[in-house]
């Protein structure tokens, strides 16, 4: 019996955190209980089961909508924040890269450090269509090493151009991929063996909030 309960209540806990139950309200006011698979600016496109307990994906438009009720997450429509780490010169080589902007596209801030420990940071702005975006900015990018001196942040202009992958049907987590170009004097030791045009690449993963706007 004691198993029996833990068993029921383990489903119970499981549906409850996993199931996704929304409600749509049209104009007309008909009410539809619903699995809600995705949305356009046009129209929302969900699953749900007639009387014969049969699954049946359609859509509906969205002037036909009068309201939606999620039951668990609303998709990301509008994004007004992206944080993320990995690394390359949008990230401070090795680090954290912030967007404040909306949609992808806005002011970005890098701060990191070197693969020696350098504290670095990195500036810019970036331009977004979607998913695919460009960056430019002025940031350390490798690292140094003068014949007379220590090893240092290396910093150049730099250009990026990428896409991000969405993980997850709500949009919020991506996986940030790009290359790019840096114009630079110098000639650092890691990541590139050019001296004044140096090739890059970018890898990283980020969160998008919500913005309210």
């Amino acid at each position: 019996m004691k198993h029996f309960t833990i068993m029921v209540l383990l489903s119970v806990i499981t549906n409850t955190v996993f199931s996704q139950i929304d409600s749509i309200y049209t104009v007309s006011g008909n009410h539809a209980r619903c699995k809600i698979i995705k949305e356009d600016s046009a129209r929302v496109y969900f699953e749900m089961y007639n009387d014969k307990k049969q699954k049946i994906d359609t859509y509906l438009d969205k002037k036909d909508i009068l309201r939606i009720q999620y039951g668990v997450k609303k998709p990301l429509t509008n994004s007004g924040i992206n944080l993320g780490v990995g690394f390359g010169p949008s990230y401070g080589v090795i680090g954290t890269k912030m967007l404040i902007g909306k949609n992808n596209s806005g002011l970005i801030i890098g701060m990191g450090t070197t693969p020696l420990g350098k504290l670095t940071t990195n500036a810019g702005v970036q331009l977004s269509v979607k998913s695919v975006f460009v960056n430019f900015g002025y940031g350390a990018y490798g690292v140094i090493k003068p014949e007379d001196g220590p090893a240092e942040a290396s910093y150049g202009m730099n250009i990026n151009g990428g896409g991000m992958i969405n993980l997850g049907k709500y949009r919020h987590w991506f996986l940030e991929l790009a290359l790019g170009l840096v114009l630079s004097r110098n000639n650092p030791s890691y990541f590139t063996n050019y001296e004044f045009f140096n090739s890059m690449g970018a890898l990283g993963i980020g969160y998008r909030f919500e913005s309210k706007n």
